[in-house]
């Protein structure tokens, strides 16, 4: 073959190929923006004291945020963990469609022992999507 034809075979060879590892790129590095920026969680405030009763119980509330950042329509449960005696939480509502708020009942009864910990709250979509959020809780 002449020195010209062998050069544009090569060249022809080496787009095919870089255009297939070009989409292959595009392809995963697309999903992983599609997933990671489905919604975001956050909470306000982000760290808290509750103090720990000597009967009855004490109630401490933060609010929870999961906000759409693309079309994301699947339902989004909420968590917390971890559990911890004398200390009981809930959300209300537990979840739903992003955008939405949510807020975090926190119930500290006399079993509770002081301590600092840091809650993970979770949101986790029904495709399995999942974001987390720090909660620093002090009780005393």
């Amino acid at each position: 073959m002449e020195p010209l034809v062998m050069k544009l075979l090569a060249g022809v060879i080496f787009f095919g190929l870089a255009l297939t590892v070009g989409v292959a790129l595009y392809t995963q590095l697309g999903r992983g923006i599609t997933s990671s920026t489905a919604f975001q969680l956050s909470v306000e405030p982000s760290s808290l004291t509750v103090g720990i009763p000597e009967n009855g119980e004490n109630v401490a509330t933060v609010r929870v945020s999961v906000t759409r950042i693309t079309g994301y329509d699947k339902t989004v449960s909420l968590y917390a963990t971890p559990s911890l005696p004398g200390v009981f939480l809930q959300f209300n509502p537990p979840g739903g469609i992003p955008s939405f708020y949510s807020t975090l009942e926190i119930r500290v009864t006399p079993s509770a022992s002081p301590t600092r910990v840091t809650l993970t709250l979770k949101a986790r979509g029904e495709d399995g999507t999942e974001r987390t959020c720090p909660l620093d809780l002090r009780l005393e």
